[in-house]
Parts: C-alpha cells; sequence; structure tokens
C-alpha cells in the first residue's frame, strides 16, 4: 500500500516538473505581437527604437518633459519623419511619405491595422523608410503632430499622469 502511494506522488511530482518546464518554454519562445513586416534586421530601426526607449527611461518624478529632435531617435541623415495613423491606408501613406515605399501594403495590414501601434517612419535621403513600431501601451502622440517633421524640428516627449505612457508632441 505504502509502495501504491510512493508510486503516485513520483508520478504527480514528474508531472508537475514537467508541466512547469513546458510552461517556462512555452512562455519564453511565444511572442504574441505580430511580426513586423520589412523590418526584420534592420540596425536603423532597431538604434531608434532603443533611443526612443532610452529617452523615455529618462522621464521621472525629477524631468516631467525632455526637448529632442528626431534627429536624436534616428541618428543617421533623413529628410523627414512622419508619424503613421491607425487605419490609415497605404495609398495615403505612400502620399505622406513621399516615396513609393513597396511596404505600405503590408504595414497597412500588419500594423496600421491595429490600434495597439504607433509607427515612426524616417525618410532618408535616398528614399528608403526606416519604420519604428511602438507599443501604444508606452507611447502615443498628444496633439497635433504636421505631416512631415523635419529632423530639427523640437519633438516634446511627456509622461501621461498617472500613467507609464510616454506621449510624444510638437510644441
Amino acid at each position: 500500500m505504502l509502495r501504491r502511494w510512493l508510486l503516485a506522488a513520483g508520478v504527480a511530482c514528474t508531472l508537475a516538473l514537467a508541466g512547469l518546464v513546458l510552461s517556462y518554454f512555452l512562455w519564453t519562445r511565444l511572442d504574441s505581437a505580430p511580426v513586423m513586416p520589412c523590418a526584420q534586421d534592420d540596425e536603423r530601426r532597431i538604434q531608434a527604437e532603443n533611443a526612443m526607449h532610452c529617452a523615455a527611461g529618462l522621464l521621472g518624478d525629477a524631468a516631467q518633459e525632455l526637448d529632442l529632435t528626431p534627429a536624436h531617435l534616428f541618428q543617421f541623415p533623413f529628410r523627414y519623419m512622419c508619424v503613421a495613423r491607425h487605419g490609415e491606408d497605404a495609398a495615403d501613406l505612400r502620399a505622406r511619405l513621399g516615396v513609393d515605399w513597396g511596404c505600405a501594403p503590408a504595414w497597412e495590414r500588419e500594423v496600421l491595422a491595429n490600434d495597439a501601434f504607433l509607427t515612426l517612419l524616417a525618410v532618408t535621403d535616398e528614399g528608403e523608410v526606416v519604420p519604428v513600431r511602438l507599443n501604444r501601451t508606452s507611447f502615443d502622440v498628444a496633439g497635433e503632430i504636421p505631416e512631415r517633421v523635419a529632423p530639427g524640428v523640437l519633438l516634446v516627449l511627456r509622461k501621461r499622469p498617472g500613467s507609464d505612457q510616454v506621449l510624444l508632441r510638437v510644441p
């Protein structure tokens, strides 16, 4: 009788441990956000995302606002930056960018159709578009942003009162 109890306890412990290992594996391997189209390994995009997160990290109790320019975020030569709006279609996006961006339909379908994301797009001198997808739980736009923002235009980052969300605006 004792042997059966010990065997049952051993099997239960083994199953529990296997469940924990499987849960850990699935938790660390699965990503709930859709894959970003057309920008899988772009170093400039990753650098701009990191710069945005670092700038947001500087905000806190001591610094209520942070003034910077798009050139601080996109640290490479570019003509202007655009902020893509949720629900914008590929034709409007191409018109605002001023270039025939081949990824516009995929970006519309995968990113702009999802209200969970904010998109910053930098257009280089060569007509290349560098997209930065930011999660809206962390970043959003406050007020009106011009259609095109030059590299030297002042941007203001400010935390939303009572939240960790960072608001981006042009004064």
